[in-house]
């Protein structure tokens, strides 16, 4: 009967530390997570902010530049089969030659 007593003494005090270091371990699972997620949030908003757009192009002193005096023309009505044109008007206002790569038409 000593012995029982004995034993549940001995093995009380290691349940609760190991309760004890469960909790600990929790806490410091939610803190890495709640870290991790403010990590993440951060590093996202970094590169949207900070992230060179495909569309944006730096322009520099020497690069060309493009103007068009009318870029929009309505051609009248014409019969089906007949074929019809006109001339833009492109002038290169930078210092350095304009390569035309691709043309869009709407």
């Amino acid at each position: 009967m000593i012995e029982d007593d004995y034993m549940t003494i001995s093995i009380s005090p290691s349940l609760n530390g190991l309760l004890s270091n469960s909790r600990y371990l929790f806490d410091l699972r939610r803190f890495f997570m709640k870290q991790f997620i403010v990590l993440l949030i951060s590093g996202l908003i970094f590169m949207i902010f900070t992230g060179e757009l495909p569309a944006a192009e730096s322009q520099t002193e020497s690069s060309p530049l493009v103007f068009v005096p009318k870029s929009r023309y309505e051609f009248p009505l014409v019969v089906d089969g007949q074929e019809i044109a006109h001339i833009f008007t492109v002038q290169n206002k930078g210092k350095s030659p304009l390569i035309i790569e691709r043309v869009k038409t709407d």
